[in-house]
């Protein structure tokens, strides 16, 4: 059995049991290197937190991104425009019935 839910949850207390993701700490060590600002690198953290399985691409809305970082939506929106022109997300809109902008589907380059 896994203990690496367990420890994190130990070492987090509540906080953990709301949930954790993996994040590859080299986003963090090369965040200067790859251009991030700390907006761009909390956007990417937010779309990493829906990523969950490789082939399953996440879907955050950028309303819901900026809610939780207190910034308004257009900041969520260059922040995103600039993680793409760096090629570090991928962004597609599927048509799902809903309005034009309003499901945004990204996927997210692998780093090696």
């Amino acid at each position: 059995m896994d203990k690496a839910p367990q420890r994190a949850t130990t070492k987090w207390k509540e906080a953990g049991e709301a949930g954790f993701q993996v994040l590859p700490d080299l986003l963090l060590k090369k965040q200067s290197e790859l251009g991030l600002s700390a907006t761009d690198l909390v956007v990417l953290i937010n779309v990493t937190m829906h990523w969950w399985y490789r082939e399953q691409r996440p879907f955050p809305r950028t309303t819901t991104i900026a809610s939780r970082m207190g910034v308004d939506n257009r900041t969520v929106q260059r922040s995103m425009k600039k993680l793409t022109q760096l090629g570090l997300m991928k962004r597609e809109t599927e048509d799902k019935g809903t309005p034009k902008g309003d499901l945004c589907i990204t996927s997210l380059r692998r780093w090696t």
